[in-house]
């Protein structure tokens, strides 16, 4: 229960938090006008002038979205985006280039960009492609976030029910156990695998068998 607890704490400072951005570019100018344009936003902004700069801003920031150019000396935007996926990294990626192909545009989408804005772009593209990623980069988190409350959830009722004193079990609309707890080998001396199959009237003393056959007539009405 303080596990889930602490994940709807994480979910909503995710929420509250402004979104992170990482602006990668081997143009000092182009940084500068895209952390004015982001910041402005709201948004939360970091830097790096080119891609070896961006791998060590990636080692140590946790990230939401990364505008990458692609075309840039020495460390290139391809190898930041390999190393993105590489190391797993949460983050949204949009690429941002002038001089790319299509080819290598399509190329980098395959490796898990999400966009692909060409120089020159209008601001209103932009910060329309960075909200849209973070929306659904959002999307991803919470689903991912479910799933793992869901298998918590789940290990817990196993849990409850497989501790349970007393005998717990299922029934098939043919009146076979499809499942027991744990329980069983206490109070009956049999592995619960070794009954799944079987009627409930079988296990029964020959007595109650009546009593067991009218019941399960009754839940089956």
């Amino acid at each position: 229960m303080r596990d889930l607890l602490n994940r709807a704490d994480d979910s909503r400072g995710e929420l509250e938090r402004p979104s992170s951005v990482l602006v990668v570019d081997d143009e000092y100018s182009v940084l500068a006008s895209l952390e004015r344009l982001l910041a402005a936003q709201g948004y939360q902004v970091a830097v790096a002038l080119g891609g070896a700069q961006a791998l060590e801003r990636l080692a140590g920031q946790r990230l939401d979205v990364l505008l990458l150019d692609l075309a840039m000396p020495g460390v290139g935007g391809t190898a930041v985006l390999d190393a993105v996926r590489e190391r797993s990294l949460d983050m949204a990626v949009i690429i941002i280039s002038g001089s790319t192909s299509v080819t290598e545009a399509t190329a980098a989408l395959r490796r898990g960009a999400v966009d692909y804005l060409r120089k020159p772009f209008a601001p209103e593209e932009l910060l329309g492609s960075v909200a849209s990623a973070i929306h659904k980069l959002r999307l991803e988190r919470a689903n991912r976030r479910m799933c793992r409350q869901l298998e918590a959830s789940e290990q817990l009722h196993r849990f409850i029910v497989n501790s349970s004193p007393d005998l717990i079990f299922m029934l098939d609309g043919e009146g076979r156990l499809t499942y027991l707890n744990q329980r069983v080998k206490a109070l009956l001396g049999f592995e619960a695998k070794a009954l799944v199959g079987r009627s409930l009237v079988d296990l029964v003393t020959p007595g109650d068998r009546e009593k067991v056959m009218r019941l399960l007539r009754d839940l089956d009405a």
